[in-house]
């Protein structure tokens, strides 16, 4: 990665993500891969490459580069089976609102669809 390009790019505002981001709030969970244990979230966004998620109290190990499973409630529907959890990677932790975490993962598989219906 060109790192005098993507700063140069940042202060221009350009934007440099593969896929249009739309702003929505659900609930979500997220872990390790194969833990039995998820932390509650909430989506703050999403896009078809990833998201950006919000946990309470902190990132709780999750670092960048680090894979994780990630579950996003259906609209209107609380969060289904644990089968339904998609790959991701982290790719970016931040500090939030009140001492939430922000988190963007991206997904393993480009195209899938945390939100689906």
């Amino acid at each position: 990665m060109d790192t005098q390009k993507s700063t140069e790019q940042a202060r221009r505002g350009v934007e440099r993500r593969a896929s249009d981001r739309v702003e929505v709030v659900r609930g979500a969970r997220v872990r390790r891969p194969g833990s039995a244990r998820s932390i509650p979230a909430r989506t703050r966004n999403t896009s078809e490459c990833g998201l950006l998620l919000e946990i309470a109290g902190g990132p709780e190990g999750l670092t960048p580069g680090c894979r994780v499973e990630v579950i996003v409630a259906r609209f209107g529907e609380p969060l289904v089976r644990s089968e339904s959890f998609i790959p991701a990677r982290v790719v970016r932790v931040g500090e939030g609102d009140s001492g939430r975490a922000l988190v963007a993962l991206e997904f393993e598989q480009t195209g899938t669809d945390a939100l689906a219906a």
